[in-house]
């Protein structure tokens, strides 16, 4: 049996349609790829901050100088709550970290 073809206008929905789901399938790996660049960059940041607090612990020129840099730097009042003990203050305020979502 023969298919019945579609008018111009029912191809043109068709297409439509399927450029729809196509950027919204585009939206989602772009987003997904957003959140995994975020979770790299967050790693490497927790990675490279445990290497120069271990290597402050075991130079005391070096974290001396890391105190200096952060003093100058640290410009927020939660941030230097959070650092006081490096910092060399005691903290105003205990900063709460913020809650995770999910």
């Amino acid at each position: 049996m023969p298919r019945a073809r579609k008018s111009i206008d029912q191809r043109i929905a068709a297409l439509k349609e399927s450029e729809k789901q196509t950027q919204a399938r585009l939206a989602a790996l772009v987003a997904k790829q957003k959140t995994q660049e975020r979770k790299l960059d967050t790693r490497r940041k927790i990675v490279v901050g445990s290497l120069v607090l271990t290597h402050a612990a075991l130079h005391p020129a070096f974290a001396d100088a890391l105190r200096d840099i952060l003093k100058a730097a640290v410009i927020r009042n939660t941030d230097k709550a959070l650092l006081a003990d490096w910092l060399g203050e005691a903290p105003a305020v205990v900063p709460e970290l913020p809650k995770a979502e999910g």
